[in-house]
């Protein structure tokens, strides 16, 4: 049988937790889409337009050289090396016709006004050896002198060096001496203020931990699951029942499901039918993963652009299928999905007695489960605890606790939510999912074929038959393949990466989380002012005033406090006394003439990082509120 291969797959693959972070991750994903012929993913973050600015559309006095800083995985070589192609594009000329993988490279060009200019490449500046980091790091203070009319300026060469946190102030301590420490002790304090641009050395420098993960997940699933390539699927047999389509549907945003559903001619693009996405689920599984990501930024939790690549990735190609055969390879591709389906047409067309196990092992629905993207989410196809920390937002998701958190109702309900009386909710939200929700025994579905078994036929999803094991007893030795509570944790999680924030339901998808007002945290950092002295208006804050209450109330007595309050409770700071003070929120009740010291509690969003902060100020007299 012909295969009809997409290169396009094998090129995301090479984003997945199979493959180890390294140094040259660039440098790998670059010889591979020369080899498979893949236009690569383009990511546009606000540093890129910052660095054209300064290098493309300045006048030569006021380009600078430029530091790109951040953790490891945060795209610092794929940015300068966007930087570089664009140079060469634009007719920079390559001195020595040097290769971007040679530690130090020099373009010649010129700049806004005409001027010749000489920009010098560092992708890595730990892979340099002592002699070069001396050179390169003399030229470098030399291109930052304070002013253009300083005699040690060299106002014509300009730097661009990529380097960790740590690698950066090392090489600082090292190469500092008495006539370089100024520029170096500029160069740290802009590191540690997070500033981005000197006023007193000719340099720019970008911290790219500082770019918001939650707006470059959205990016990435966007040009991932986007890609012109996907195209290519139509021509293969298995476009409308392939798990890699399927999952990639999924993961498409509501932004890319208009722009498809805009196409005139969808009707006969089978990589784009849409039809078997529940109506309700359209848009909101990378909806659902932004929430996480953005409440984790305001918390300090940085994912790197690496590590979200490989979320993706694994969303779209992680399976469990080989978790016995070859437990190394955790992702499917084209060839493997070919196979699949010829084994599970020679197991299905054999009428031999005794091999009903080995029936239901190859049937259509386990290959679904074994694929599902909820699951890969949360990195359960990676048995290697170490794949899933060494990829920072695996844990992330995890630390949410999807899967193992959830409330009776919602169990109540994925059971018995059918005989409940609660027909129709289940009906929008389990049976209207073909390929992962429940599936009722001869309920019409154009993608699992029927399964007989002993004379009787089973058709449905995983599920469907673990749940029927789990309620009906008569029914175990047949399906006792199925681990229920498995299917129990995979259902919950499909839920919350599925289920729309909707008062139409009776439950909301962050009950299936440790952390349930996510959302309603989200919405209330968005209320909040810039400046901590601008006032929130009284139906803002509202909704959300008792529990902020009662948090503070937990926080600063260290009880777990139960009861909505209007008032905040502050614990006096002396060892001995244990009573408590507190803090009345209407100023109404406190006496004109009574002068104590009191508190003011304020919350804002802090300039840079646009996180919530709260300030308590101590004030006198009554009027201080």
């Amino acid at each position: 049988m012909s295969i009809t291969k997409n290169n396009l797959v094998d090129y995301i693959s090479q984003y997945g937790p199979s493959f180890k972070n390294d140094a040259k991750y660039d440098e790998t994903i670059k010889k591979t889409l020369r080899k498979l012929s893949v236009k690569p993913f383009e990511i546009e973050t606000e540093y890129s337009r910052k660095l054209r600015k300064i290098f493309f559309d300045s006048d030569v006095e006021n380009i600078k050289s430029v530091i790109l800083t951040g953790t490891a995985g945060d795209g610092k070589t794929y940015l300068s090396h966007k930087i570089f192609d664009e140079c060469c594009e634009r007719g920079f000329v390559v001195q020595h016709n040097a290769k971007w993988n040679e530690e130090i490279i020099h373009l010649d060009g010129k700049s806004k006004d005409d001027k010749p200019y000489t920009l010098c490449f560092i992708k890595d500046l730990s892979e340099l050896n002592k002699k070069n980091k001396e050179e390169v790091f003399n030229g470098f203070i030399r291109s930052l002198a304070d002013s253009t009319e300083s005699p040690t300026r060299d106002n014509r060469t300009f730097y661009v060096i990529c380097a960790n946190d740590g690698k950066l102030v090392n090489t600082l301590s090292v190469l500092q001496n008495d006539t370089n420490a100024s520029i170096c002790e500029e160069i740290e304090r802009m590191l540690v203020e997070e500033e981005q641009h000197s006023s007193r050395i000719n340099l720019s420098m970008f911290n790219l931990s500082r770019l918001d993960s939650a707006e470059h997940w959205k990016k990435i699933a966007y040009a991932v699951t986007m890609h012109e390539d996907w195209q290519k699927c139509n021509d293969c047999q298995h476009v409308k029942n392939c798990p890699i389509q399927i999952n990639r549907k999924r993961l498409l945003s509501k932004k890319a499901i208009d722009e498809i559903n805009s196409v005139a001619d969808n009707s006969e693009n089978l990589a784009d039918d849409l039809s078997s996405i529940p109506e309700y689920a359209k848009g909101v599984f990378v909806e659902r993963v932004y929430d996480i990501l953005s409440a984790s930024n305001k918390n300090g939790k940085h994912i790197p652009i690496r590590h979200l690549f490989a979320l993706v990735s694994n969303i779209l190609l992680g399976t469990s299928l080989f978790k016995y055969s070859n437990p190394l390879q955790v992702s499917i591709d084209c060839e493997s999905i070919y196979s699949f389906f010829d084994i599970y047409k020679k197991v299905f067309a054999s009428s031999k007695k005794g091999n009903d196990r080995q029936r239901l092992k190859f049937s259509q629905p386990f290959l679904y489960d074994f694929c599902s993207p909820y699951d890969n989410a949360v990195g359960k196809n990676l048995d290697n605890e170490k794949d899933k920390e060494e990829f920072l937002a695996f844990p992330l998701l995890l630390s949410f606790g999807l899967g193992q958190k959830s409330t009776e109702i919602i169990d109540r309900f994925l059971i018995y939510g059918s005989e409940d009386g609660n027909d129709q909710t289940y009906k929008t939200l389990m049976t209207q999912d073909e390929f992962f929700g429940d599936i009722e025994v001869g309920q019409k579905n154009q993608y699992i074929q029927q399964l007989k078994i002993k004379g009787q036929i089973y058709k449905g999803t995983v599920f469907h038959m673990a749940k029927r094991s789990y309620i009906d007893p008569d029914m175990i030795e047949t399906y006792k393949s199925y681990d229920f509570i498995e299917q129990l944790f995979s259902q919950r999680r499909r839920l919350f990466f599925s289920m729309p924030d909707s008062q139409e339901f009776s439950f909301s998808p962050w009950n299936l989380t440790w952390y349930p007002a996510t959302k309603k945290y989200l919405r209330f950092i968005e209320l909040l002012p810039e400046d901590p002295f601008t006032e929130m208006r009284e139906s803002e804050i509202e909704p959300y005033k008792k529990e902020i209450y009662r948090a503070f109330n937990r926080i600063f007595t260290g009880l777990f406090v139960t009861e909505s309050s209007d008032e905040i409770y502050i614990p006096e700071l002396s060892e001995y006394n244990k009573k408590s003070i507190y803090l009345k929120t209407k100023q109404s009740k406190i006496p004109s003439n009574y002068q104590r010291k009191r508190l003011e509690l304020t919350m804002s969003k802090s300039l840079n990082h646009k996180i919530p902060i709260l300030q308590i100020f101590f004030t006198f007299g009554p009027t201080a509120i």
